[in-house]
């Protein structure tokens, strides 16, 4: 997809060019090279690594949520006038249920009908949009088309490309650490025309709204027999945007996990069938984050369980070479588990503090909502207070964790240190008793060098004997001869006279 082509939208949705042309809230300060910019780093990105490929409709799935609240009028008393203000009046109408509906989009022509749908609902409504992917390497089950679309149809700012792109790099060897956020707010209280009694209650068309976008790192099970570490490091992209003038929030949540999304979908109900809390969304923020940090205390408590008996090893280790048996013994594969150990704590010191990050700059988010919305002659909603307690409650829970996996860590490289100096007085040790081995075999050697030259200097004087021997033996040999010859000659001579 080439982004410099412009697509033509439907006359029913409007004309929508280049995204994200007309997505700021001042263009005078954009220029036509930075829009150029954005929109192709996200042709780059959806091309390379982040989006399904278009047309490939077994590849493309859009989940869509609907909760749009159904009303019936009201049993009312007797004498009641129901003449005065019957326009928009809450009193005659009851909500009966939440009226949800999910429907699944696999092409631009599908998505191009469910936005004339949503534009042209002049009711309150929250659509939420969940861009997956069928695993956590693989690319969003989304092409590039429909997220222009549904980000140009909702104005959405281009700071929400940032936060999308990652979920592309993560197919890549790429730094697990990036965090990207931004917020906006408007100066006018949503509250405003919701605490009066009268016909305009329900009435938004004066208000402005806000908007926010986060990515958020979190660890979770994975539930495989592979890798060892039950679990594993992930993310979820979240947007949401308030539109008081439209009677809508939209809601664009990015790999969100399968727990999640049933958590959201019941809060989604419950939030619409109290028409009141339309504005009061952001509650569901507190939701996700707190979701995202359920796991840290199991996986932390995991990582303390392992490393206690890396730890037990090398306390009780003994430096002797052979310990009694049922003795702890530190190996030298402990080194490299515990080198394992201190990168993965490094990391998982630095998620938390980009959490913590993330829920301060959240939580100074809601407190500048409360001050705005604090200048109208509105009562202060106090739902609002309970979230900054909820909020800080969270922070509370990381600052706990961070500070469990910073100890954990400072345990790990003193056992580090105490199983190095273990192995190293045991390799001296072995390398002395080695030396007095080889000290033994050397005078052992020696020993048996002396008794070889006594036997070899024995054996020269025996050649020397059998030497002489020899020549004596030459010498008389041949007169024995002779005499052994005459002997035998008379004593025949004399035999023979006799007869």
């Amino acid at each position: 997809m080439n982004s410099e082509i412009e697509y033509v939208y439907s006359d029913s949705l409007g004309k929508w060019s280049i995204y994200p042309v007309n997505c700021f809230d001042d263009e005078r300060l954009v220029s036509e090279a930075e829009m150029k910019d954005y929109s192709e780093t996200l042709n780059r990105a959806a091309v390379d690594y982040l989006c399904a490929r278009e047309g490939d409709r077994d590849n493309t799935r859009l989940r869509v949520w609907f909760f749009r609240p159904r009303r019936i009028p009201r049993e009312l008393p007797a004498g009641y006038d129901s003449t005065a203000n019957v326009a928009n009046n809450a009193e005659l109408e009851q909500v009966v249920d939440d009226g949800f509906k999910e429907s699944i989009i696999k092409s631009p022509s599908e998505l191009d009908f469910h936005l004339a749908e949503v534009n042209g609902w002049k009711s309150q409504q929250t659509v939420t949009y969940y861009f997956d992917s069928k695993n956590s390497w693989s690319r969003l089950l989304v092409p590039e088309e429909i997220i222009r679309k549904i980000f140009a149809n909702y104005l959405i700012k281009p700071k929400l490309l940032s936060i999308l792109i990652t979920f592309g790099e993560k197919i890549k060897t790429t730094e697990e650490s990036l965090l990207s956020y931004f917020d906006n707010i408007q100066e006018l209280n949503p509250f405003r025309t919701m605490h009066s009694g009268d016909a305009s209650a329900y009435t938004y068309g004066e208000l402005n709204g806000y908007e926010i976008g986060y990515n958020i790192k979190y660890v979770a099970r994975h539930n495989r027999t592979l890798p060892k570490d039950p679990f594993v490091v992930r993310q979820t992209g979240v947007y949401q945007k308030f539109n008081p003038q439209d009677k809508r929030t939209i809601w664009v949540l990015i790999h969100a996990a399968s727990g999640l999304k049933e958590r959201l979908k019941s809060i989604f109900a419950k939030f619409n069938q109290r028409p009141r809390d339309f504005a009061l969304q952001l509650e569901i923020h507190l939701t996700i984050l707190t979701y995202c940090g359920d796991n840290w205390r199991p996986y932390i408590t995991y990582l303390e369980n392992f490393a206690e008996d890396l730890i037990d090893r090398g306390f009780y280790s003994q430096a002797i070479e052979q310990p009694g048996i049922g003795s702890l013994q530190a190996e030298t594969s402990d080194v490299r588990e515990l080198h394992f150990l201190s990168d993965k704590l490094r990391r998982l010191v630095q998620l938390v503090d980009l959490d913590i990050h993330l829920g301060y700059k959240f939580l100074q988010f809601v407190r500048r909502l409360i001050v705005a919305w604090s200048r109208t002659e509105a009562e202060p909603n106090p739902r609002l207070n309970e979230l900054v307690v909820g909020v800080e409650d969270y922070l509370l829970g990381l600052e706990v964790s961070k500070s469990r996996i910073v100890s954990l860590f400072d345990r790990v490289k003193e056992i580090l240190t105490l199983v190095r100096q273990v192995l190293d007085f045991r390799n001296e040790e072995s390398n002395r008793n080695i030396s007095l081995n080889l000290k033994t075999l050397v005078a052992a050697s020696v020993e048996e060098n002396m008794h070889m030259r006594y036997i070899a200097e024995k054996g020269a004087k025996d050649t020397k004997l059998v030497k002489i021997i020899t020549i004596i033996t030459a010498v008389f040999f041949p007169a024995t001869f002779v005499a052994v010859s005459w002997i035998h000659f008379i004593v025949t001579i004399f035999k023979g006279r006799e007869k």
